[in-house]
């Protein structure tokens, strides 16, 4: 499948800038969430428990709502929120320094999204298309956890 173009015909990523509200937001955290190997990783091997799939769907909608309510949120700010949780839930710690800027992208795309901060409509929808791209292309391959940069092996 296209990244740009559905069978009917419509645009993938203009269905993601176009729902403004929180439910829009979810498609963004849910996106972004299944793109961060750190996650994944703790979603796959069930470190939540069996209530993995649950926490799973739980944190995500926490999160999108947390972004949603918090227009002036800083990453280090939503980095110790993100970090606590994924302790907590699935008793996990980012050690691959991607949840800062899991975090920052949160923020950004959410606001992009939204219509926050002094970006413009034009080049919000420009960076919002290009991050969603680049988030599709990587839900859409088969990774492989171990021997990638997440866990090198080292001789």
């Amino acid at each position: 499948m296209s990244v740009t173009n559905l069978t009917n015909g419509t645009d993938l990523l203009d269905q993601y800038f176009s729902d403004k509200s929180l439910d829009g937001v979810k498609k963004i955290v849910r996106l972004i969430l299944n793109s961060w190997p750190c996650y994944q990783f703790a979603i796959k091997n069930q470190l939540g428990g069996s209530q993995t799939a649950i926490k799973d769907n739980w944190f995500s909608d926490v999160l999108s709502e947390h972004i949603f309510k918090h227009s002036d949120l800083y990453t280090y700010e939503l980095s110790e929120w993100i970090e606590e949780i994924i302790y907590n839930e699935f008793d996990t710690i980012s050690e691959d320094n991607t949840l800062d800027s899991t975090a920052d992208l949160l923020i950004k795309m959410s606001n992009w999204l939204l219509g926050r901060g002094k970006t413009s409509v034009e080049e919000a929808k420009t960076k919002f298309r290009e991050n969603v791209e680049k988030l599709l292309a990587m839900n859409s391959k088969k990774v492989r956890i171990f021997g990638t940069n997440l866990y090198p092996i080292r001789k």
